[in-house]
């Protein structure tokens, strides 16, 4: 039996999902492992259902074992066996791989996506649903989805914890001004959706850059993340993205549930997607997105 820890934010998990649709190409038992603790507000009970429909198991492991792990793996580091997501490298299983093995990390590459991932997106567009107030809102724009643009503002933590600043970095304001830019050079008719979870610091930056229709969704509300990320992939045409995992999923999901004969979405997103020097030659970013200089 592999094991995938599940862990950080909606987008995090998504993707650790998806590895384990990856994983079962060759092994054919695959559990996910939920954290007792932290963020687990996150692993709200769609995303449990989604991977039970997968045909996961799915196993809560206490915070005090978790930790009792650890401290054994780094005074006995033979005994463990654990594969950790280097970022860099892409972790081909086979079928002689250890049965037992843990994969903790975030497994974005893209070489982790294949027909196995089709599962996943049927699931996410058409067995979960979405929040009615949010769909009614978009719904009152009287606008084709074609003309509907995205921006999604990632700060949260990015801005509050000096840890995760120091290694993703902050977009600031004129990276979203380019991006703007381009999409009212090729979306005469847009109307911008903006949703963040700091709604200030976004109605601020919108006044200052937009000149035309927006409005601002706040994404800050415990457990709403799936279900909100879900509404507006289904009800935007094109993105501006965040360097967050969240916005790789909006964006994906857009051009995953592109209807035939409908103009095909633009996706912006930043150059760089880590801020720090040892992940800045980095990226999940799709090579077809248009990558966006952020400084």
């Amino acid at each position: 039996m592999a094991s995938v820890q599940l862990a950080g934010g909606t987008g995090n998990i998504l993707f650790q999902i998806n590895f384990a649709l990856y994983l079962r190409l060759h092994n054919k038992k695959v559990e996910l492992l939920l954290p007792g603790t932290g963020n687990a507000f996150e692993i709200n009970s769609y995303l449990v259902k989604t991977s039970h429909k997968l045909g996961f198991g799915v196993k809560s492991e206490l915070a005090i074992s978790r930790r009792f792990k650890s401290a054994f793996r780094r005074v006995f580091p033979w005994s463990a066996n654990v594969i950790i997501d280097d970022m860099r490298n892409t972790f081909k299983p086979t079928s002689s791989s250890r049965l037992g093995t843990r994969f903790e990390g975030y497994w974005q590459n893209i070489s982790y996506f294949g027909v196995h991932s089709e599962p996943l997106i049927q699931l996410l567009s058409h067995a979960i649903p979405k929040p009615k107030s949010l769909v009614d809102r978009i719904s009152n724009l009287q606008t084709c989805k074609d003309n509907i643009c995205l921006i999604h503002i990632r700060r949260g933590d990015f801005f509050s914890v000096e840890a995760a600043k120091a290694i993703h970095g902050l977009l600031g304001e004129s990276y979203y001004r380019r991006c703007v830019r381009i999409i009212e050079s090729q979306l005469p008719g847009v109307h911008f959706i903006i949703t963040s979870d700091d709604a200030v610091w976004a109605k601020n930056v919108a006044a200052n850059i937009i000149s035309r229709p927006y409005d601002v969704i706040e994404d800050d509300a415990p457990g709403s993340g799936l279900e909100n990320l879900l509404a507006l992939s289904a009800h935007c045409g094109h993105a501006i993205l965040s360097n967050s995992s969240y916005s790789w999923w909006l964006a994906y999901l857009i051009e995953a549930l592109e209807e035939p004969k409908k103009r095909k979405p633009i996706i912006l997103c930043p150059e760089i997607w880590y801020g720090c020097d040892e992940f800045k030659d980095i990226s999940p970013a799709l090579q077809h997105w248009v990558h966006i200089p952020v400084n």
